[in-house]
């Protein structure tokens, strides 16, 4: 697999640090007055400042003024030999500094009911050979199906792993374990209370006030589609679920949030064929305004979107089997900034982003559900220096 990087238009280089050409513009035009002033009485040749000014200006269509640009550190795939015949949903949480631990579904074959929850722990060299960490058994002896592991660390360490089991297509419930000690010992799991689903893709946020929340989508009775949210506000004790938009009369799935400074948030959630939804909330999520369409890149695909320690927004998407990567100011206009070719043409599936406190940025999907591929960027901004 190699990462194909792709330029930005001269619009959108330069729209992002408008504030900060403006200030070189001042700068300099203020030094070439002086300079003018000065070479009234010299005979030296000098370059003149305005002549500097066209040849910064010149040059910034050229340089990454305004873009996100990312460097490839690291790729590789995580089973160096098939331990399962099928792979879904990896999920990465940073433990420790340099210290990982990924989730993931691996099974014998595509609807196995001998479908587990498996979770793996990287310490910098290696991954750990892989443990089983919930599976579909019941008290009646009965197997179900175990699926959509969510992996979530919140500021106290605390870690929550939420997944799905099921009996049959309409019948699936939420479960939860919970970890104190960075995933060495887990709490028993439990199932969630009525009317909780637990997330299906969308990993959850944690707010300024310690609010957990994450964003799902339901089938109403009367056939048309609800976005919710459900939170909790003292890590796991309680939880409340609230419908945020019940009149989505097209089908909605995967969602996601995005949080902007201050008390700005954005949901997104995939739509159909042309389009996705948003939902947004100017006070940290306490009221919503109605879902309306975004236009974001690959509509209808797997994705999953997470807010880098700079601000940016970054979206990892599949279109066509391939894996592509995306980044926002906004969450209203997208760049892509990289697309990963992969060995087999329309195999990538299941993408997960998770940034690190070091900065890297971790991008997991699955090749073919054969394998987990894992590949690491680190994100590289060139700013203009100060005259």
């Amino acid at each position: 697999m190699k990462m194909k990087a792709l330029g930005q238009s001269v619009e959108n280089q330069i729209k992002g640090d408008i504030p900060k050409i403006e200030g070189i513009i001042f700068y300099v035009l203020s030094w070439g007055f002086r300079e003018s002033t000065d070479q009234l009485h010299t005979d030296k040749m000098k370059t003149h400042p305005l002549t500097l000014l066209i040849v910064i200006l010149a040059a910034l269509p050229f340089s990454s003024q305004g873009q996100l640009n990312l460097i490839k550190l690291n790729e590789d795939s995580i089973f160096s030999r098939p331990v399962f015949e099928n792979y879904k949903a990896p999920c990465l949480v940073e433990t420790g500094p340099n210290e990982l631990m990924l989730s993931f579904c691996g099974s014998s074959s595509q609807k196995s009911k001998q479908t587990a929850i498996w979770l793996m722990k990287y310490s910098g060299k290696r991954w750990s050979r892989p443990f089983r960490i919930a599976e579909g058994s019941s008290s009646d002896s009965i197997r179900y199906i175990c699926s959509n592991p969510v992996m979530f660390r919140c500021g106290s360490g605390k870690m929550f792993l939420f997944y799905k089991v099921s009996s049959d297509e309409k019948n699936c419930w939420g479960m939860l374990r919970t970890s104190d000690r960075k995933g060495k010992k887990w709490f028993e799991a439990a199932r969630l209370p009525e009317g909780v689903s637990g997330p299906f893709a969308g990993k959850p946020s944690q707010l300024k006030d310690g609010t957990i929340m994450y964003p799902l989508v339901r089938e109403l009775p009367n056939k048309k589609w609800g976005i919710f949210i459900e939170k909790t506000c003292d890590q796991g004790k309680t939880w409340s679920n609230s419908c945020i938009d019940s009149t989505c009369a097209f089908p909605v799935v995967q969602s996601n949030i995005l949080c902007y400074n201050p008390d700005k948030i954005q949901m997104i959630c995939r739509g159909g064929e042309n389009y996705n939804l948003q939902c947004r909330s100017d006070d940290n999520g306490s009221t919503w305004m109605r879902a309306d369409t975004n236009h974001l890149p690959g509509p209808y695909s797997e994705a999953d979107i997470i807010t880098l320690h700079s601000g940016w927004q970054l979206m990892a998407y599949c279109k066509d089997g391939q894996l592509k990567l995306a980044s926002s100011r906004d969450g209203l206009k997208w760049q892509e900034v990289a697309e990963l070719e992969c060995s087999n043409p329309c195999k990538a599936g299941f993408p997960s982003l998770l940034q690190t406190q070091d900065g890297n940025i971790h991008v997991t999907f699955t090749n073919d559900q054969r394998n987990i591929k894992h590949i690491v960027f680190q994100e590289r901004r060139t700013e203009i220096a100060a005259l």
